[in-house]
């Protein structure tokens, strides 16, 4: 009996080893497939299937076929990270310079709005987008700000770790629960 067990687990076992067998299909994108840069920060697929990369060279959306950069006068650093979508499909990123950034239409465009409350609040660590607004987190401190900008401090954390960890804010079960990682 035991025989006739072990038999059985074997042959339901060696299709899935067979199949893990199989070889993965990958392509390599560089500068020279028109990549715009080699250097890359973040990766975000958005709801429309379009992959967005945070790049050297600024936010880069790759459709599968082609690559295409988006123009942004006005930032003080090229190179994006943070990628994410709200609720009404709209893409936005953080620069390293404290710069949250929205893209709209074919431009990438400065957040101008919280710009002088981030200019003032540190290194801005992340940011979480809510269908009511924007939860952005810097090194001491929370902020909430709706998305015509009307900002205010949520929370005051008195740790020295923040300052030198990399942290994300995530989602949490709840509709409105945020988590720090």
């Amino acid at each position: 009996m035991k025989n006739a067990h072990l038999i059985i687990i074997i042959l339901y076992t060696l299709p899935f080893l067979a199949r893990g067998q199989e070889d993965l299909f990958y392509r390599n994108y560089t500068t020279q497939q028109g990549l715009t840069s080699n250097l890359i920060y973040d990766l975000f697929e958005a709801r429309s299937g379009l992959i967005y990369l945070g790049t050297g060279a600024g936010l880069t959306a790759f459709n599968g076929i082609s690559f295409k950069l988006y123009p942004s006068a006005g930032l003080r650093s090229f190179s994006v990270h943070e990628i994410q979508e709200d609720p009404n499909g709209q893409i936005w990123c953080l620069n390293f310079s404290n710069q949250l950034l929205y893209l709209e239409g074919d431009s990438l465009k400065v957040f101008d709005k919280l710009q002088a409350i981030l200019d003032g609040a540190g290194t801005v660590k992340s940011f979480l987008l809510h269908k009511e607004g924007i939860y952005i987190l810097c090194d001491k401190t929370l902020y909430w700000s709706t998305y015509d900008g009307q900002a205010r401090e949520l929370l005051r954390v008195n740790e020295s770790w923040l300052n030198n960890a990399w942290v994300s804010l995530i989602r949490g079960e709840q509709e409105d629960e945020i988590l720090i990682s």
